[in-house]
């Protein structure tokens, strides 16, 4: 009996440490207590910085631009285009910045590669360009045979940099601190770059500075005011209406900053000042119209409402914009054989873009005349990504269709459009 009692204590110490050994080990190899419960290690997921992003205020259902040059990881797509809401401590007032702002300019990390313009030398002069909405802002001296022809030369970064008229200055736009309407010094040779900025206006959120002829002023739009979101019901259904900021006109006076707001609507984007000073064209909720700077004489030359960034001819006497066809955009030219107050001529469609060879819609768009009135450099992305291309204007005895204004690649320097009706370009002698 004695040794049945030892052979079942036996038997029973065996049972119990082969169920011990079976048992599945906890995190880090022990084995599982208590509750037997596996338990979870906590993973922190990066956040996002907050952005804000640029209103473009024509285009709908796309992705609105950002000012890429701060650092922001990603930005999530909108469902609008249409210009964000002021901060409801906008000042009614603008707050003249000093006279002596300046920031340094550094040297891009990459050297671009010289460029040459193709076909004329009709080509000639200097042309800007921003790489993207917020991004650098580089000079390229076209038809020169000096050192540094025809390189790339990067002068600061912001949105719509604009020549004046004498071509020693770029007026621009800021959305980041400090924010308004710029100008930088460029000077008679591109590359005796001074970079000195001043800004010359102080406020939130403004778009697509435009030099008065005699360089002395700057046109331009600001958000300011508007309509609230609203939600009415009828018949038990209910519809938001959403915000609608206004986009107002404004000239501020380069020397002294004086400021003035000019008669106009509550949206007029991508303002444009004529060469001889006494019009200004702008696109309107229902297309674009042409003004006097008084506002007395108001015209409206086009009825689809989402032509944008209109840019006169040197001579005055037509204008340019990028208008949508359902899918994509092309560039179409205007003309005024009578003048802008006895209505607009004839509408000419000036690129017919072929599809991506992905298949997908291509775009034109943001036109920029020549100084000598014959071509027209535009953006566009008919090969599968942004370039720059020229062609010959309505009537032109240049009479040369689209084609790359270089023969060798912007290396380094990506170009990209944002469909909000963006002043990409700019070119003068």
């Amino acid at each position: 009996m004695r040794d049945r009692k030892v052979l079942l204590v036996i038997l029973l110490l065996a049972g119990i440490a082969l169920l011990v050994g079976c048992s599945p080990p906890g995190p880090g190899g022990s084995a599982r207590s208590g509750s037997g419960e596996p338990t979870m290690t906590a993973i922190l997921l990066p956040t996002r910085a907050a952005t804000d992003t640029v209103a473009a205020g024509i285009e709908r259902n796309e992705p609105e631009p950002t000012e890429t040059h701060e650092a922001v990881p990603t930005v999530e797509p909108t469902a609008t285009l249409s210009p964000q809401p002021s901060p409801s401590a906008t000042p009614l007032t603008p707050t003249l910045a000093p006279t002596s702002v300046a920031s340094p300019t550094p040297a891009p990390t990459k050297r671009p590669v010289a460029l040459k313009p193709t076909a004329s030398p009709e080509l000639a002069g200097k042309l800007v360009f921003q790489t993207t909405v917020g991004g650098d802002f580089y000079v390229l001296q076209l038809g020169s045979d000096g050192p540094h022809a025809d390189e790339p030369r990067r002068i600061t970064d912001g949105i719509d940099p604009v020549w004046s008229p004498d071509g020693q200055w770029i007026a621009f736009i800021r959305w980041r601190e400090p924010r308004g309407v710029w100008i930088v010094r460029v000077g008679g040779d591109t590359q005796d770059i001074a970079g000195t900025e001043r800004r010359v206006f102080d406020w939130d959120k403004a778009r697509w500075p435009s030099w008065s002829p005699d360089g002395e002023q700057i046109l331009f739009s600001r958000q300011h005011g508007g309509k609230e979101e609203q939600q009415i019901c009828f018949q038990g259904q209910c519809f938001t209406i959403p915000a609608q900021p206004y986009w107002k006109l404004g000239i501020v006076d380069v020397g002294d900053g004086a400021f003035s707001e000019p008669p106009g609507p509550n949206i007029a984007y991508a303002p444009s000042w004529s060469p001889d000073g006494e019009w200004i064209v702008y696109a309107g909720e229902r297309g674009l119209t042409v003004q006097d700077v008084a506002g007395q004489t108001v015209v409206q030359i086009t009825d689809a409402t989402r032509d944008t960034g209109p840019a006169w001819s040197p001579d005055g006497t037509q204008v340019a914009f990028t208008r949508s066809q359902h899918d994509h955009w092309e560039i179409y030219v205007i003309s005024f054989p009578d003048g802008p107050d006895a209505g607009a001529g004839s509408v000419t469609r000036l690129t017919e873009t072929p599809q991506r060879p992905d298949g997908q819609p291509a775009s034109s768009a943001a036109p920029a005349w020549s100084p000598d009135g014959k071509h027209l450099a535009f953006l566009t992305d008919r090969t599968g990504r942004w370039e720059i291309w020229v062609t010959a204007a309505p009537g032109s005895p240049a009479g040369s269709g689209p084609r790359p204004l270089f023969t060798s690649e912007l290396e380094g320097l990506a170009v990209e459009y944002s469909y909000g009706g963006e002043r990409a370009l700019s070119w003068t002698q």
